[in-house]
């Protein structure tokens, strides 16, 4: 079985959700945890989904229980939605 250590090193694929004004974060690698981060910015969405995760791992880890490896896509879908603020005449010159 890996360490707690092995399984925080793992690179998941995440998801970003801006909900209102918040960010929320998951990963459907641990979808079966039901667990995510929130936070008013992507980074603090991160940073508590990373938190999170390493709690997660370590009750499983703990109760023995298994805990889910990253699935390795190999062109995984990429979705991007960009909000532009408007500007002033004459910024971009």
């Amino acid at each position: 079985m890996k360490t707690l250590e092995e399984y925080i090193a793992m690179d998941y694929d995440i998801v970003i959700i801006r909900v209102r004004d918040r960010y929320h974060v998951y990963s459907p690698d641990l979808d079966s945890f039901v667990f995510y981060g929130v936070g008013e910015t992507r980074v603090e969405a991160i940073e508590d989904f990373e938190s999170c995760r390493e709690e997660m791992t370590s009750w499983c880890l703990e109760d023995g229980l298994n805990v889910p490896e990253p699935t390795r896509r190999e062109s995984a879908p990429v979705k991007i939605k960009l909000e532009m603020l408007p500007t002033k005449q004459g910024d971009n010159d």
